[in-house]
């Protein structure tokens, strides 16, 4: 989410998110399909109401007030799969979100 929302824009494209390709690979060395992990996440963040699919390769933020996702986390303090041990430090794509209450 942190690579989506640093593009600064309510609407995206995965072209766009794919640019943080080489950046993801460099924080996750043990993940050797980043862009299957990107439309992943996407799917994820779409099931969970944040992204809006427009068309095939275009996304809006679903809610964009010049701040995106007030509230909105991401932890990135977990194991990573595969045994590659731990994942400290900042993210763009994640899987452990939480979501504090609208307008806190």
């Amino acid at each position: 989410m942190r690579c989506v929302e640093s593009l600064g824009k309510p609407e995206f494209t995965l072209d766009e998110v794919y640019a943080f390709e080489r950046h993801l690979g460099d924080l996750y060395p043990g993940n050797q399909n980043v862009k299957p992990k990107i439309r992943q996440q996407l799917q994820y963040l779409r099931d969970r109401g944040f992204v809006e699919f427009v068309s095939r390769g275009s996304y809006r933020l679903r809610s964009w007030d010049g701040l995106p996702w007030r509230g909105f986390s991401i932890s990135t303090n977990a194991t990573a799969a595969g045994g590659c041990g731990r994942i400290d430090g900042p993210a763009c794509v994640t899987t452990s979100v939480r979501i504090a209450a609208r307008g806190t």
